[in-house]
């Protein structure tokens, strides 16, 4: 059976559960229509107020900056969203449903004022870097009226949770059939969840490892005893993949290492040290001591960035670069005259 059909199936079974038991408490959800709604009654001002706070402090800060931005430029817009601002907390103070908002509703007011005399110092001034002087004066009050206001929408929210948690102890009390289906639900949701875990969730873990091992550069992990269905041969496909990079990366490896001894012994047969390096310095063969060799890395970096664009009209690029030891000449190698490819150095 395919991945497919074992979720079909095992859905389908829980929907059909719901179903029977969205009919059985039907009853219970009337009686509770209107304690919900009441509690609903309470808080939707609150949060609403919470939202039209929110909506005008946005349009308040881009205000600012648009004012900031233009000195001659009218402040209408930010004397609107102030007076919505101010209607909205009004509305708020009115509607005081939770212990908690009471004291959250002062602080708003009083970090507001903070946030206005800062607004209005920096309004009044015509500054020659607005923006930087909005994120050191301004913004740092703007924050806290907003976390506030964030602060009384979540005092109303989880009233609302907690009330709907309140719903579901009643139902439960007075639907005693519908208990019983719900536990059977939840067996089922749990033996669901079970083979999902098993059959789904935790393959679907491996992959995400081996995926996060090879953005890493671990080509040797593969994914575990692939079955036969569509994650199966995703993991199949995968391990393929990964075995054919490493041994593309064995043989690239390979290859570059007898370059490198290639050249290493083209070296080695000039009867002076010499140095092959790359175009921005990088060390690529060498028969100069490890401190010469890394002394002319820097050099080979600084002579990159003197060389032109237009390397054909230059013709030959040699530079004896003189230091507090020996000297070295560095000659530019080039494919077709047009194209720098690295360095020859060799002590002069």
């Amino acid at each position: 059976m395919n991945l497919h059909t074992r979720l079909l199936l095992s859905y389908g079974y829980l929907v059909a559960l719901v179903l029977i038991g969205a009919a059985g408490a039907a009853l219970g959800f009337f009686g509770l229509g209107n304690r919900i709604g009441e509690v609903l009654e309470d808080n939707f001002e609150s949060v609403r107020a919470s939202m039209d706070m929110l909506d005008a402090l946005e349009r308040q800060d881009s205000a600012v900056l648009t004012a900031l931005l233009d000195f001659d430029h009218p402040r209408v817009d930010v004397e609107a969203s102030e007076r919505a601002f101010l209607a909205a907390l009004e509305q708020a103070r009115g509607n005081v449903t939770e212990e908690d908002e009471t004291p959250v509703l002062e602080a708003i007011a009083q970090r507001y004022d903070e946030y206005r005399l800062a607004r209005d110092r920096l309004l009044s001034l015509r500054l020659d870097q607005p923006l930087a002087n909005y994120e050191r004066e301004c913004f740092p009050k703007f924050v806290p009226v907003k976390d506030g206001v964030r602060r009384l929408l979540e005092l109303n929210h989880d009233a609302m949770v907690r009330a709907d948690r309140e719903a579901q102890t009643t139902a439960a009390r007075r639907a005693v059939g519908y208990a019983a289906l719900t536990a059977l639900a939840l067996v089922s949701l749990g033996w669901v969840s079970r083979g999902l875990r098993v059959n789904l969730f935790s393959r679907l873990d491996e992959l995400r490892s081996v995926s996060q091992a090879i953005s890493r550069g671990d080509s040797r992990r593969r994914a575990s005893k692939p079955q036969a269905d569509e994650l199966g041969a995703v993991a199949r496909a995968m391990n393929s993949l990964l075995d054919a990079h490493e041994e593309l990366a064995g043989r690239s490896q390979a290859r570059e290492t007898h370059l490198r001894e290639l050249l290493l012994g083209r070296l080695e047969a000039e009867r002076v040290p010499a140095a092959l390096l790359a175009l921005g310095g990088e060390i690529v063969v060498s028969t100069f001591e490890d401190a010469e060799t890394h002394a002319l890395t820097s050099t080979a970096a600084d002579l990159r960035r003197e060389l032109p664009d237009d390397l054909e009209s230059i013709g030959v690029v040699e530079r004896n670069v003189p230091s507090e030891g020996p000297s070295y000449r560095f000659r530019l190698l080039t494919v077709g005259r047009q194209r720098a490819v690295g360095w020859w150095v060799i002590p002069t």
